[in-house]
């Protein structure tokens, strides 16, 4: 089941797997990755922008400055547990982060390799 959009015309806040493999395959979307840099450096999708998850709570305000506002943003991590705590501690504060293009999580875990290749778990 789909989460409800925030607001009228806005995305839903979690993006479902087949949602997250579309906008993937058309290369329109930033992923911002939450897991340790260490989880990263194991394996990770080409691409993807590392933000360890506690840079959100330690330092919400620089890292607000790292997100991109030029496409569609969706935070990844390796359970989904990390990306919602990412995307509701910026959401929380609406008028910091501003992005038409759509911010969104994926709320699935997911395997990694050090190839690049991954996958999204029941």
């Amino acid at each position: 089941m789909a989460a409800k959009a925030a607001a009228p015309g806005a995305l839903p806040e979690v993006i479902t797997p087949d949602e997250f493999m579309t906008v993937l395959a058309a290369g329109n979307v930033a992923l911002v990755d939450v897991r340790s840099e260490r989880e990263f450096a194991a394996g990770s999708i080409p691409g993807a922008i590392n933000i360890p998850d506690g840079e959100f709570y330690n330092n919400l305000d620089e890292t607000i400055k790292k997100l991109p506002n030029d496409q569609g943003v969706i935070i990844i991590c390796a359970t989904g547990a990390r990306s919602a705590g990412a995307f509701f501690a910026v959401t929380d504060e609406p008028d910091q982060y501003k992005n038409p293009h759509g911010f969104q999580y994926l709320s699935k875990g997911m395997t990694y390799d050090s190839a690049g290749k991954f996958t999204i778990l029941p």
